[in-house]
């Protein structure tokens, strides 16, 4: 037998050390994780224009984008734990279009107006920044748990775009529970914010927990 037929049937019949979940398993479990989050939304004071705002497709438009983003960008590093797949590149583009979407809704839909400060618009952002990457570190910790499980082929960039989904699910939450709709404060403080330290702590993660 040459070589190169040695190494093919070896790799064919390599198995892993442990069994690792199925992406629709894990697929499911953030499912689970995004069902927590909406019921932590709905045990807190909701914003108090929230029948207003139902009245509008912006909110719901949001909602739905940011979800898309979620679930498109959370595949690639649920599939990176199963070696045998390459790729996914089409769910990075669905996510990263999602999100942009998102953005653009939020652009539109507020006024451009930095009311009383600057400063008084940053102190809010950054408050809200804080609520909702702690609405993702639930699901954030729940799936680089499930992560471990696996034998990811990039730790670093499965742990960041785990991140970046958590962070979509927290600005979800941010939003029924914030009523402000500026732009300058909503696009910062709900999505820029929570998916830059989410992101940054996901790459942390990944080079410390999900290499094997």
């Amino acid at each position: 037998m040459k070589t190169h037929d040695l190494i093919d049937s070896l790799v064919q019949e390599a198995r892993p050390v442990r069994p690792l979940p199925s992406p629709t398993t894990l697929i499911l479990a953030f499912a689970g994780a995004t069902v927590f989050v909406g019921i932590a939304i709905a045990s807190i004071q909701p914003r108090v224009d929230l029948p207003k705002e139902m009245q509008g497709p912006s909110l719901l438009a949001e909602t739905v984008l940011l979800l898309v983003a979620a679930f498109a960008v959370v595949l690639v590093p649920i599939v990176l734990t199963r070696p045998d797949f390459r790729g996914l590149r089409v769910s990075l583009y669905v996510g990263a279009a999602a999100v942009l979407a998102a953005v653009g809704v939020m652009a539109f839909r507020g006024v451009w107006s930095i009311g009383p400060s600057w400063m008084a618009w940053s102190g809010l952002g950054l408050f809200c920044g804080t609520g909702a990457v702690l609405f993702s570190l639930v699901p954030f910790a729940g799936g680089i748990w499930l992560l471990r499980r696996g034998a990811s082929v990039h730790p670093v960039r499965s742990g960041m775009l785990m991140g970046l989904a958590s962070s979509a699910l927290g600005s979800i939450a941010e939003m029924w529970s914030c009523d402000i709709n500026a732009p300058l404060h909503v696009i910062p403080g709900h999505v820029l914010l929570p998916a830059l330290i989410l992101g940054s702590i996901g790459a942390w993660s990944g080079s410390r927990w999900l290499r094997w």
